[in-house]
């Protein structure tokens, strides 16, 4: 296993779904983080994530990662 695998091992977390999605530039996603985490690599960007927390969108390029966690 690589490092990032047994790091979220160790806390707990399992795989649940591994997906690829391509997302029209007006298409949003909804993601339930209530329980659980999220982790998003951007493969191709812009992308720009909308939390309540944040005064703006958040603007992620191709590279980044989001980790979106629980609550």
């Amino acid at each position: 296993m690589d490092l990032l695998t047994d790091i979220l091992q160790d806390a707990g977390l399992r795989r649940r779904v591994l997906g690829l999605r391509e997302v029209a530039p007006d298409v949003a996603l909804r993601f339930p983080c209530d329980r659980s985490i999220g982790l998003h690599v951007v493969v191709q960007g812009p992308v720009h994530v909308h939390a309540p927390t944040l005064e703006a969108p958040l603007a992620l390029a191709t590279g980044d990662v989001a980790v979106m966690a629980r609550g």
